[in-house]
């Protein structure tokens, strides 16, 4: 049986000489509820959920830093933050992980930009601890009023499969790990697919640069837990992903079987009509053209040039999607106002020896 579960609030140690009011610890009396487990069906049995609400840590916030421990949680790798309401804390709230090693560093969480409409859930993109964590900590100091329904999400991704296969049934198409075979949760709530295959827009996760090879179905599998419980959405809503070892992994359910509707654009007609590609990385930080990186950028080029080349397509040629014309192959960026796919992705997507470059030089 569990111990009760500890929260503890308290305000920033660098911020103790500022003038703010800080949310006091709570009382018996509204003692935040602990840690809940999500029973889904949409999730499968390998990975493991667990929500907590921490509302009642934020009831006295002013607008200054505050800081609300969990510290009585199931072993997980990866956590996110969502809320309700208008108040929007992001890009101002941190979060950091507990393990065997203690707290980590404070990290920045970015707002998830791939939800379509104003009534998308509000979420933060997750991170992930390779070393398995026991508490959270997230940190606000970001607006006048307190995010309502502020809630943490904990994943737990389970075991990987025993055989981590690949599937390569079409010509030219290079090695994918197919769903069966990193564990996926079966997912068959999507919507019908009513577009068509134009284009591919390049995303990154902004999660970990470091991460074994052993550890990237996990990842991918937490990827798809938080798109479903975070995000709302149906699936994982990445088409495909490549992690920093040249592994290409099926996303969304059918995308090896032709083109299917993702969730990774946060327009609607780009979704319906582009194949959505996420690298797994944090581009924004790392510069995607250090040696490091060489097996993602060479097993991407080869995913998008396979992906355009099944239908008679070339990176150069522009699409007009929303009233928007860009080039076939664009970035995240490109669609809507993020940071997606970093910095240094998009400076690789667009340089004359880049991306785009690379595919049409290979397609020619």
């Amino acid at each position: 049986m569990r111990s009760r579960p500890t929260f503890a609030v308290a305000a920033s140690a660098m911020a103790l000489a500022a003038s703010f009011v800080t949310a006091a610890p709570a009382s018996a009396a509204d003692e935040p509820p602990a840690a809940e487990a999500l029973d889904d069906p949409r999730l499968g049995d390998r990975v493991k959920v667990e929500q907590t609400d921490l509302d009642s840590g934020m009831t006295a916030y002013a607008g200054g830093p505050t800081e609300i421990e969990q510290t009585d949680l199931a072993g997980f790798h990866m956590a996110a933050v969502t809320w309700e309401g208008d108040a929007d804390p992001a890009p101002a709230l941190e979060l950091r992980v507990r393990t065997a090693a203690g707290w980590g560093e404070w990290q920045a969480l970015e707002r998830t930009e791939g939800a379509e409409g104003a009534d998308a859930p509000r979420s933060t993109e997750p991170i992930w601890s390779s070393d398995e964590a026991d508490a959270v900590a997230v940190r606000v100091d970001s607006a006048d009023t307190a995010p309502e329904g502020l809630r943490v999400v904990t994943v737990d991704p389970g075991e990987s499969p025993d055989d981590a296969g690949f599937s390569a049934y079409a010509a030219g198409q290079p090695d994918i790990i197919p769903r069966s075979a990193w564990g996926a949760a079966p997912a068959e709530s999507c919507d019908a697919t009513t577009g068509s295959m134009q284009g591919v827009v390049l995303h990154h996760t902004a999660g970990a640069n470091s991460y074994s090879k052993e550890e990237s179905a996990g990842i991918v599998r937490s990827y798809q837990t938080m798109h479903i419980v975070t995000n709302g959405w149906c699936d994982l809503g990445y088409n495909f992903l490549v992690d920093k070892y040249g592994q290409v992994f099926e996303g969304r359910a059918g995308s090896l079987d032709g083109h299917v509707r993702g969730a990774h654009a946060g327009v609607r007609e780009v979704n319906d009509n582009t194949t959505g590609v996420a690298m797994m990385g944090n581009f924004e930080t790392s510069n995607i053209r250090n040696a490091e990186w060489d097996a993602l950028r060479d097993a991407t080029t080869r995913l998008i040039g396979w992906r355009l080349d099944d239908y008679g397509l070339r990176p150069l040629q522009n699409l007009t999607l929303n009233g928007q014309t860009e080039f076939r192959v664009s970035g995240h960026r490109n669609w809507l106002a993020t940071a997606c796919p970093g910095q240094y992705g998009q400076e690789w997507l667009d340089a004359a020896d880049g991306l785009r470059a690379d595919i049409d030089s290979a397609l020619s």
